[in-house]
C-alpha cells in the first residue's frame, strides 16, 4: 500500500468518525490543500488536517493557525495513536511568560 493510500484511508476513517459524532463532512480528496476535511454541525464549522504520523512542519502549523484566524473556525490535527484517532486543536503558541 502506498503512502497516498494510507493517508487517504486515514482521511476516510476520520471522516466516518466525525459523521458518527453527528457532523456533516466534506473531504478534500487529492487536493493537497491545507485541510483534508471540513465538518459542519448545528451552526459550527471545524477544519481538519489528517496526518497518519501526526507530524506538522513549522510552516504547515503556521498556515493552519493563520487559516483558523482568517476563517474564525477551529482547526484540528487528527492523528493515529496506536489504533485510535487522537485530535489536537491547532492554536497559536503563546510567546514568553
Amino acid at each position: 500500500m502506498s503512502n497516498y493510500d494510507r493517508g487517504a484511508n486515514f482521511e476516510r476513517r476520520c471522516q466516518k468518525r466525525l459523521e458518527k459524532e453527528g457532523w456533516f463532512v466534506i473531504r478534500s480528496a487529492g487536493s493537497h490543500s491545507l485541510i483534508d476535511l471540513a465538518a459542519f454541525k448545528a451552526g459550527e464549522v471545524i477544519l481538519v488536517q489528517c496526518k497518519t504520523d501526526g507530524v506538522l512542519s513549522v510552516a504547515e502549523r503556521q498556515q493552519l493557525v493563520e487559516l483558523g484566524r482568517e476563517t474564525g473556525c477551529p482547526v484540528f490535527l487528527r492523528k493515529r495513536q496506536g489504533r485510535k484517532i487522537a485530535s489536537e486543536e491547532i492554536k497559536e503558541e503563546s510567546r514568553g511568560k
